[in-house]
């Protein structure tokens, strides 16, 4: 006997979308600032948030097709001139990700709540910790770098 499959609630659906709309926003943000970084201490976390985020879309494009969603009109390489020029220094980028993750923490704890289904209350979850932890290791590279957050 299969089991069937409960379908996904309206937050739910809200939430994926608006998780893909942040995720891909992200990572064509970080995705530039990757190219300029150039301190040894702030690169790593910012190349952390773009895995992350790389990894989130990659997986809310598999949840979407799996569920038979429209995929979200996000954010996407077309967004963003990688050849424009640098704009910011690497301690902004740093805080930048620090209020991303801070942001993050808040927007999946909400989505945690709206969610029935025990996948994707996991995935958010999930996207919970990860961002706790950015936040943590953002919050601890600025202190180090005399900037409070």
């Amino acid at each position: 006997m299969s089991e069937k499959k409960i379908q996904l609630t309206a937050s739910e659906i809200a939430s994926l979308w608006l998780a893909y709309m942040d995720e891909s926003m992200s990572k064509c943000m970080i995705g530039f600032m990757l190219q300029h970084i150039e301190d040894p201490d702030i690169k790593p976390v910012v190349q952390s948030t773009y895995d992350i985020s790389s990894n989130r879309v990659n997986k809310l494009l598999t949840i979407f097709t799996e569920e038979r969603y429209a995929v979200p009109n996000g954010f996407t390489d077309e967004d963003v001139n990688m050849n424009a020029p640098w704009l910011f220094t690497d301690l902004f980028c740093l805080t930048y990700v620090n209020h991303l993750a801070r942001v993050g923490m808040l927007k999946y704890s909400g989505f945690v709540s709206m969610c029935s289904r025990e996948d994707i209350r996991n995935w958010f979850t999930l996207g919970l910790t990860e961002m706790s932890t950015l936040y943590n290791q953002s919050t601890e590279i600025a202190l180090s770098k005399g900037l409070s957050s």
